[in-house]
């Protein structure tokens, strides 16, 4: 398991199933109002690396979740000052 160091500037992209990215958050690591731990892990009953941010999306985004479709779909909130916020993949 890894971490990222506090006050880091971090972007945390969301890929949909092709493998483009939607969308991205831009935040800042280790801000406790933000809940922006963020640890990276590889495990042998997963595929891939996992990855856990905690609650900072949930900042920069409403996460609706479509259980009859097994998905997720993120709607960008409103920026608060200092705080995360998502950004445009054309950015």
């Amino acid at each position: 398991m890894r971490t990222c160091a506090d006050c880091t500037p971090a972007f945390l992209a969301f890929y949909d199933a092709a493998g483009h990215v939607r969308t991205a958050e831009q935040l800042t690591i280790g801000q406790r109002a933000h809940a922006s731990h963020l640890r990276f892990s590889q495990e042998a009953r997963r595929r891939g690396t996992s990855i856990f941010a905690g609650l900072s999306p949930y900042f920069a985004y409403s996460v609706l979740y479509d259980a009859d479709r097994q998905s997720v779909g993120l709607k960008p909130r409103a920026p608060a000052p200092g705080g995360p916020s998502a950004i445009s993949p054309d950015s």
